[in-house]
């Protein structure tokens, strides 16, 4: 979050404003306690306290399967309601391995960041479908980002922002943050991010995962919920 107004950046290229100014405030939330919710055969599920300085009643609630490798997770907190312009992010480290390649789900088709696009075209964020894979040659990881499908790969630190081509780009190691809300643009945002928020994920991880099509594929699976049918007559007559 920036609690006051960002100055102007410099930008490379045609993507609009940079207006995260060298006077921007970042601040990280941090894990203050945890307890344990409920312990069952399938699932074990905490919910960890964040202390954060931005926001109010923030806990990270893991589900844990037992049975695959699997976490589900649900981020919770309350933002107050302020004019200032501000960015919300989660980081989402979650890796398959050095030498990973990174796959995103864009409307039902797999795209490789800063690879599969035209030189000069945005690298820093990206609108998904279900989510994003990184995959390696023996295993992947798989996160669904169920509410919140902006993700950010560029730095968040202010400066010149690095198009599709630019050769810098290979010294960037592009870590991923689910980019939750924002106020930055002169959009049909909301003017203050204030109020009660929650956002969805789902981390799958194995070697079932290490093909792209495999990965994207269990990110839409785990955004669909369970279908129920119902068996025969229920009636008593």
């Amino acid at each position: 979050p920036s609690p006051r107004p960002a100055r102007i950046g410099t930008v490379r290229g045609a993507m609009g404003l940079d207006r995260r100014g060298p006077d921007v405030v970042t601040a990280a939330a941090t894990v203050s306690g945890g307890r344990l919710v409920a312990e069952g055969p399938l699932w074990t599920e905490l919910e960890l306290a964040l202390d954060a300085s931005f926001c109010a009643d923030a806990v990270l609630v893991l589900q844990v399967a037992k049975t695959s490798p699997r976490v589900d997770a649900l981020l919770r907190f309350h933002a107050p309601g302020r004019w200032d312009p501000e960015n919300w992010y989660a980081a989402l480290p979650f890796f398959a391995g050095a030498g990973a390649a990174l796959v995103l789900d864009r409307a039902g088709w797999p795209l490789r960041p800063r690879t599969d696009q035209l030189p000069g075209t945005l690298g820093d964020f990206y609108a998904l479908q279900a989510g994003w894979a990184s995959v390696a040659q023996d295993q992947g990881v798989a996160v669904a980002m169920i509410d919140g499908p902006l993700l950010q790969l560029g730095p968040l630190a202010p400066g010149e922002r690095l198009l599709a081509g630019d050769p810098r780009l290979a010294d960037d190691p592009a870590h991923p943050y689910a980019w939750l809300m924002t106020n930055f643009w002169e959009t049909n945002f909301q003017a203050h991010l204030g109020g009660f928020h929650e956002y969805r994920f789902v981390v799958r991880w194995g070697p079932d995962l290490a093909a792209a099509a495999a990965a994207l594929a269990a990110c839409r699976a785990a955004g669909q919920g369970l279908t129920a049918f119902r068996l025969g007559r229920t009636d008593r007559n």
